[in-house]
């Protein structure tokens, strides 16, 4: 049991590792723009193209707008996902987060104890709850 929370401990490192290395390196500025023009030169083809493609006076109009809405929500998506921490209502909670992992290695801890039981283990003085104490939750 000791070797697998090794295991797990050295797993979470590496990843934690791979993840500070992407949020490192910041993405190409000149990829940015070079994507903004293109959506740009995109907004301005797409009805020509859909109105060639339909000759409707009905579907032509809607389909262009469907589709240029789809694609402005990718490009806005991409530009969310760039970075997912922070402290918006769609982002991920890092405190959240933290305390949910130490909830987790409190409970691993206790199992590997077998004189202490996890309910009994994770207590009003576990770290968890001071983090939230800290804070003031």
């Amino acid at each position: 049991i000791q070797s697998r929370m090794y295991q797990e401990l050295s797993n979470g490192c590496v990843h934690f590792t791979n993840a500070k290395k992407i949020s490192d390196v910041p993405f190409p500025f000149n990829y940015a723009q070079i994507l903004a023009i293109i959506l740009i030169v995109f907004s301005m083809m797409l009805p020509v193209y859909i109105a060639a493609f339909t000759k409707s006076y009905i579907a032509g109009p809607l389909l262009t707008f469907m589709v240029f809405h789809s694609m402005t929500c990718v490009n806005r998506l991409a530009e969310i996902l760039e970075n997912p921490f922070g402290q918006d209502l769609d982002d991920i909670s890092l405190v959240d987060f933290h305390l949910r992992f130490l909830e987790v290695m409190e409970v691993t801890v206790a199992a590997l104890d077998v004189s202490l039981h996890p309910d009994k283990y994770v207590t009003t003085s576990s770290s968890a709850h001071r983090m939230l104490m800290e804070e003031g939750r």
